[in-house]
């Protein structure tokens, strides 16, 4: 194969008796998860890699029922996976992660388990966009001024508003993934989120977290900051 295989990067394992096993890494590591949620714990460990422990019930590698899976460190994992494929390596899915950060994919070895191949991507380097980088979509009521950004992580853009988003009264926006930050920079008017109305003028910060009903409403401008970045699939128009 052409491709350069530099290390083992990542391992991970998914467990029944997750609270257990969680415990006796962090005893075995000496440190506490660098994130933590329910079913869920991360460890980054001194010598750069990353150990992963995952509940039966967590929403995400459902696949990992071979044992502990390994990740080998590739410089290009699209090469490297096009090479594997054709030697009839079997993966699962397609590739995943942020190309900001790092990309994984999983694949099916010889001996029926569960391995990972991994690129980590170089650090992002600081940039600077102008207004006349920014994508403009124009809603009616509402036209927004995206401005393009590095990374999944999360994104920016200025919203101007002159009138109701979205028009119907009775209709409100929700997001399942995306929580946002919105940031008043010119103007006045309402706000619904969830169950609150928030009268809002220049300076003033309204958080709305996903799972909330959103609205505005008046003669305002703002910047909002999306995160995770907005993607259209997980928002929806509900009355």
């Amino acid at each position: 194969m052409n491709s350069k295989f530099k290390g083992f990067s990542w391992a991970g394992v998914r467990t029944r008796k997750f609270d257990e096993t969680k415990k006796f890494f962090e005893r075995f590591f000496g440190i506490k998860p660098h994130i933590e949620e329910e079913g869920f714990a991360a460890f980054n460990l001194e010598s750069g890699q990353t150990f992963e422990v995952f509940s039966e019930a967590y929403k995400t590698h459902k696949h990992f029922t071979t044992g502990p899976v390994v990740g080998f460190d590739v410089d290009d994992i699209d090469v490297t996976r096009g090479e594997m494929e054709k030697m009839g390596i079997e993966f699962i899915g397609e590739t995943d992660g942020d190309p900001t950060r790092s990309r994984w994919a999983h694949f099916i070895g010889p001996d029926d388990k569960v391995y990972e191949l991994k690129q980590r991507s170089k650090p992002m380097k600081a940039v600077k966009y102008s207004p006349s980088d920014t994508n403009e979509i124009n809603l009616g009521t509402k036209r927004i001024y995206k401005y393009p950004t590095p990374t999944k992580e999360m994104d920016i853009a200025r919203m101007v508003v002159k009138g109701r988003h979205p028009q119907d009264s009775k209709t409100f926006i929700l997001e399942h993934t995306c929580q946002f930050v919105i940031y008043v920079t010119k103007g006045s008017g309402k706000i619904y989120a969830g169950d609150e109305l928030f009268r809002v003028s220049v300076g003033d910060v309204v958080f709305v977290p996903t799972e909330n009903k959103f609205a505005v409403e008046g003669d305002i401008e703002y910047v909002t900051v999306d995160l995770p970045a907005f993607f259209p699939e997980q928002s929806e128009e509900t009355k």
